[in-house]
């Protein structure tokens, strides 16, 4: 399945959890969540956790540009406290060309018992 239409597919399914509307078309080379521990009861370090124990994959992007080795030494002043609060709350699924609609459907699902929904 193209990662358009499974990210399509799978943003469908999502519903009723919060999904964002977006007014540019996305490349959908990644999917990324925000986690909302007061929503969801769960961190996002947790969920990574629970959908690793689950044989679910995820990954860290975006991470805060001015945390990184090279800016933190350079520039150890400066606080960006949204970009910090943001790069800590989000993650990414799984989204690749050959995921399956049973994938999708199973990563979803994890993601509903999870997050108590």
């Amino acid at each position: 399945m193209p990662s358009a239409t499974c990210a399509s597919w799978r943003t469908r399914r999502f519903k009723p959890l919060s999904v964002p509307t977006w007014d540019h078309q996305h490349a959908w080379h990644l999917f990324i969540i925000r986690v909302d521990e007061a929503a969801c009861g769960i961190s996002r370090d947790a969920l990574m956790e629970k959908l690793k124990a689950m044989g679910i994959g995820t990954g860290l992007h975006f991470r805060a540009a001015h945390t990184q080795k090279y800016y933190r030494e350079r520039f150890p002043e400066v606080s960006l406290p949204n970009t910090e609060w943001n790069s800590a709350r989000i993650c990414s699924l799984p989204l690749f060309p050959d995921m399956t609609d049973d994938d999708v459907t199973r990563v979803i699902s994890a993601l509903r018992q999870l997050s108590g929904r």
